[in-house]
């Protein structure tokens, strides 16, 4: 059977995702308490989801297939480095200099969002410290998930910020971890030998 040209356009249109792009913002979720000043000089992470690098959120049709996708315009692994750092800079806890005492590295795991019955958000990180001389001396492991209940509704811009809450809850949980905090406190000598 063959489908009429414009009954064939319309379904391959129905089945086709619309996507947009977007930046992700840090908007905390505590008080700020400062840190450690200059304690941290970068963050960096590493990407080890099952999904594309750019790949945030998505909605999904009745079928389970992809009605609108939300990129981010950067991968997703450099959209979480760069809230680590603000939520850093809001703490007075990144450093200018790049020879700060340590830096951050993030392992992340799953980052997304997907609406079909619910929206939910899911992150499953690790943060770990690593010192001047390579050491890791500190590592965090976050699992969360948040959930919407909405039985119609497509809005990508409500599942993206769903995400940001969480991401930035979690970077507020990690960071403002008192045993991060005493280990950023300890300020180890510059060349100090790792053991």
């Amino acid at each position: 059977m063959r489908l009429h040209p414009t009954l064939l356009a319309c379904v391959l249109l129905a089945l086709a995702a619309c996507s947009s792009t977007a930046s992700l913002n840090y908007a905390p979720s505590v008080p700020i308490v400062a840190g450690s000043p200059s304690s941290v000089s970068a963050v960096t992470a590493t990407d080890m989801r099952d999904e594309k690098p750019n790949r945030l959120a998505t909605v999904r049709g009745g079928f389970g297939n992809p009605f609108y996708v939300r990129d981010t315009a950067r991968p997703v692994t450099e959209e979480v480095a760069a809230v680590f750092t603000k939520a850093l800079q809001a703490r007075g806890m990144l450093s200018t200099q790049a020879n700060a005492p340590y830096r951050i590295q993030l392992v992340v795991r799953t980052f997304d969002a997907n609406k079909y019955i619910k929206r939910v958000a899911g992150i499953d990180l690790d943060l770990l410290v690593i010192d001047r001389s390579g050491r890791t001396v500190y590592k965090d492991t976050v699992k969360n998930q948040r959930d919407a209940f909405v039985l119609i509704d497509a809005d990508i811009d409500a599942l993206q910020k769903l995400a940001e809450d969480l991401l930035s809850a979690t970077a507020d949980r990690m960071l403002d971890n008192p045993k991060l905090r005493a280990i950023l406190d300890s300020r180890p000598s510059a060349g100090a030998p790792s053991t």
